[in-house]
């Protein structure tokens, strides 16, 4: 089998498609709880392709930030559950409860447009049950649930975050939850950045490529003519 512009194109969409994915995690970097997307794409054979958004959702680090307001699951799997304007749930690593995202125009729960932070605002328990994060009186310890996707195909992001969960979930019976902590990205900087090295090389050797069949078009066109 030869090597055709259709091939090469083919390759040149593919490592474009997830140097764009490195690209993303890097920028991430510094975003609270941000989980790294993994190399892939979909499409056809030689057609257009899109990055596939799957997340690599290993625990990151945890920073303290003194802010008793603020949650973090330790070293643990899974994620807290809050719910939306619809009464639908959403998953999350971010446990700043109280600066959580809109969601594609809608709002989480007790957050309302241009009022700021919420006054009233509601995380899942272990049971199922609505826990109240009390705003004006962080010092009182919430006991969030923490709960565990059967299938992480089935997680769907929404950004900011937040996850949707296309399948069931099973709530930890002993979840490690420190307060006063936030999630880190779990991002590996010096990963993705020797990721980007390496496809802006394949990139370039490609286009050499797409020059060198280009040439060889030219000079066959050369000899049939003459």
């Amino acid at each position: 089998m030869g090597i055709s512009k259709e091939r090469v194109g083919a390759a040149i969409n593919v490592n474009q498609c997830n140097l764009e994915t490195l690209e993303r995690n890097v920028s991430g970097l510094m975003t609270n709880a941000f989980h790294c997307a993994l190399a892939g794409v979909a499409g056809g054979k030689y057609g257009p392709c899109v990055p596939v958004d799957v997340r690599d959702h290993r625990p990151g680090p945890l920073q303290n930030t003194h802010d008793p307001r603020h949650y973090a699951i330790n070293d643990q799997d899974g994620f807290f559950c809050v719910e939306d304007a619809n009464g639908g749930k959403l998953y999350t690593r971010l446990g700043d409860f109280g600066s959580l995202p809109q969601k594609d125009g809608s709002v989480v729960l007790g957050f309302r447009p241009g009022a700021g932070r919420p006054t009233e605002l509601f995380v899942l328990g272990k049971d199922g049950s609505r826990i109240k994060i009390d705003q004006e009186n962080p010092d009182v310890v919430l006991e969030p649930g923490v709960f565990v996707p059967t299938l992480r195909d089935q997680m769907i992001p929404l950004g900011g975050g937040l996850f949707g969960v296309a399948g069931p979930v099973t709530a930890l019976d002993s979840p490690t939850i420190v307060q006063g902590h936030l999630e880190r990205s779990n991002v590996d900087s010096t990963r993705e950045m020797i990721g980007i090295s390496r496809r802006l090389a394949g990139l370039e050797l490609l286009f050499r490529v797409v020059g060198a069949l280009g040439g060889t078009e030219k000079k066959a066109i050369d000899v049939v003519g003459s």
